[in-house]
């Protein structure tokens, strides 16, 4: 499990990716509570006041066999950052686009669609080898 941290300059169409924050299986921190409460830890330690969107996969939204009813990842992390000076707001799409419309995308955004540029931290080694190593089947998907 894994978080970016990311800040979007809307103005001049730039967005950074700052930092990759790694839940590590050996630290048990590889859940969704455990990960949110080292996230919440380090905006903290960081003196974050900006307030935070929580995006990620839809499917976070579905409730797991292992939690009570109205309770899934998204408000797991929600209750876990308070709604004190983080502030957070989720942001989803409703379903989850194919992989090759994903792809597609981040090709694009790489590309300079629109005059958008991404800048990604040298530090960010897993988000650097999933965009690498990305497979791509015959159909596109």
């Amino acid at each position: 499990m894994s978080v970016l941290s990311a800040q979007i300059d809307y103005e001049n169409r730039k967005v950074y990716i700052l930092e990759e924050i790694l839940g590590k299986p050996e630290e048990k921190e590889n859940n969704t509570p455990a990960l949110a409460r080292k996230v919440r830890l380090k905006l903290y330690r960081d003196k974050h006041i900006g307030g935070v969107d929580v995006t990620g996969d839809p499917s976070g939204l579905q409730r797991s066999t292992t939690n009570e009813d109205g309770i899934n990842n998204y408000t797991i992390i929600t209750d876990t950052f308070g709604r004190g000076i983080l502030r957070p707001k989720v942001k989803l799409l409703r379903k989850q686009p194919p992989q090759a419309t994903r792809c597609e995308f981040v090709n694009e955004v790489f590309g300079g669609y629109e005059g958008w540029e991404i800048q990604i931290d040298i530090k960010c080694r897993k988000l650097t080898q999933d965009l690498i190593y990305q497979l791509r089947n015959e159909d596109g998907t």
